[in-house]
Parts: structure tokens; sequence; C-alpha cells
């Protein structure tokens, strides 16, 4: 698979799929594998145009942190296992933002050969989303390709998206959410010095930071989770949140990962947390001694889950 991150000539006839594609969710992944069908088909190779930073931190000015399912590296390792011959990151400014539909498409004939345009349900190209299917539609004709349009993907009923994705893991839904992804929902971070206060209880944690400031945290409570450092997978629990029992800020979440039968220093390595599932809210205790009583079965209920499904 190549990686442009500038516009280049491409000799080769392409087949374009366009998109931000944030967690390359089920409905991505089966956009990628219909287009690799069809550029096969066509004798074309497989493009997929996307874009740094995400529009939405360049359009709105409302936009928080903690807003995306990947950040770009994680978005282009997660496409390197599909049928995928190119990808190519645009720099979304202000001023791409303003390609009328006709500039877009002359812009994909004049750089990437474009000769097939796979277009989702609702997908529109160009400045104010003004290009629909049907205006697309009319410019295939002038400009010579093809034109196809995929309809949503659905699972059980649910309509697939990012944003439908986003909101189930801020709810703490994470288990759901990774049934929309295909994958278990995952953060990278680095341990680092906290005030060991699980230690002291019996349980000790690796305290997560440097987690990008792009990607979302799902909601507070305490989850059952997969860690890998090293390249080693470790099971555990984790809390999220702002360890109420102990009248910490809530100002600073704390993302505090106990894993089983592990007692090493790893202070400043890399990790990796894939959320399993939702064991519980968090809240406060009226003693530290019921924390621990509650951790402990916390730690029997991940426990008995793994025993059950892994």
């Amino acid at each position: 698979m190549k990686i442009l991150r500038k516009p280049a000539h491409i000799n080769s006839p392409t087949t374009i799929s366009i998109g931000t594609f944030d967690g390359v969710h089920r409905g991505h992944r089966f956009v990628m594998k219909y287009a690799s069908n069809l550029a096969q088909r066509y004798s074309s190779e497989n493009l997929v145009i996307t874009f740094d930073p995400h529009p939405r931190f360049v359009l709105d000015d409302d936009i928080e942190a903690h807003f995306l399912l990947n950040t770009l590296d994680e978005k282009i390792e997660l496409m390197s296992h599909l049928p995928i011959d190119i990808i190519y990151i645009q720099k979304f400014t202000k001023k791409f933002a303003q390609l009328t539909p006709e500039n877009f498409i002359v812009w994909l004939k004049e750089y990437f050969n474009l000769k097939v345009l796979i277009m989702g349900y609702d997908n529109t190209f160009g400045v104010n989303r003004s290009g629909t299917f049907e205006d697309i539609k009319m410019l295939s004709y002038k400009y010579n390709f093809y034109l196809h349009r995929i309809q949503p993907y659905v699972i059980d009923g649910i309509f697939i998206s990012s944003t439908k994705i986003r909101n189930l893991l801020l709810k703490g839904y994470v288990s759901e959410a990774n049934k929309l992804l295909g994958y278990n929902y995952f953060i990278n971070g680095k341990v680092i010095t906290g005030s060991k206060l699980g230690r002291k209880l019996g349980f000790p944690t690796a305290n997560i930071g440097e987690v990008a400031e792009e990607k979302i945290i799902p909601g507070s409570g305490v989850y059952i989770i997969k860690a890998t450092i090293d390249s080693e997978q470790y099971r555990g629990i984790m809390n999220i949140g702002f360890r109420p029992t102990f009248h910490y800020s809530h100002n600073y979440i704390s993302l505090e990962a106990h894993l089983f039968d592990f007692n090493e220093e790893i202070y400043d390595k890399n990790i990796k947390i894939e959320f399993i599932l939702k064991i519980r809210d968090e809240k406060k205790f009226d003693s530290p001694e019921a924390l621990v009583n509650q951790i402990y079965r916390d730690k029997e209920v991940a426990l008995r889950f793994f025993n059950r499904n892994y």
C-alpha cells in the first residue's frame, strides 16, 4: 500500500472513495472492499482519499478535544489491512473546502486519473456540501468517469456511522460500539507516575497519560480491558473518572488500569488499552475499605467474563 501526502499525477486509472473514515468501522470497510472489487472490474487501482485534520476541526469553531475515534496513524494502520492500493491524505483547509463540485472533479481527474468514483448514500462534494449525487452524476458524463452509489451499511437494523459510535463510547457502551467498529475500541498512551494510591490499596495500577488529545475517552466507569505492552497482552480492569472516594478534582480525569497477574515496573512505556465491556459506573464509597471490596468484586466479574469468552 502506497501512502501519498501531496497530489501526484497517477498514471494508472483509479477507483476512488473519499471520506474522513473516522473509526474505519464496518461500514467503511464494506465501502473499501466494494471499491476493491470495482477496481478489479475496471482495471484500476483502489485509491482512498482521506483528510487531515478532520474537516470539523477546521470548519466548526465549537469542536472540542476528544472527538475522534482514530488518530491519523491509527487510521492508516487499520486501513493497511484492507485491499487498498493507495491512500492519499489531503491537508484539509478552508481554501480546499471552497472548491466547487466541478473543480473538485477536475482535481480528481488531473492528479488521480479518476476512472470510477464511489459515493455513499449521504455523500456530497464541494463547497458547503453542494455537490449532490445528481450533480456529480451530470459531471460524470462531462468528464467521462463511472459513478457508483453505496447504500448505508446496516447491522441488526442499525445504520452504522462514526457519530453513532462516538455517542455510544461517550455513554460507556463500549461493547455496542465494538460491534459497529468490528474491533475493540482502543487508546494508545504512556504509563505515567501517579499517586500510587492503587498500590497502597493492594491493587497496583498503571496510570495512563499522553493519550492523543483528539481521541474519545469512553465515559466514566469501570471497564474490562486488554492491555498491550511491548507486544505482550494482559487482561485487566480500568477505572475512568475522578476518584470521588478521595475527593480528587473534577478538572482532571484519571485513567487507571489494574492488570491481572502482573507486577513489573512499566513507567514511561507505551501501552495500548482495548475496551471490552463496562462493568459499572464510577461511584463514591464511604471508605477506602468499601472501595477495596468493590474492586475485588469488579476483578471477579472480569475474570468470569474472560473465562467464558476467551
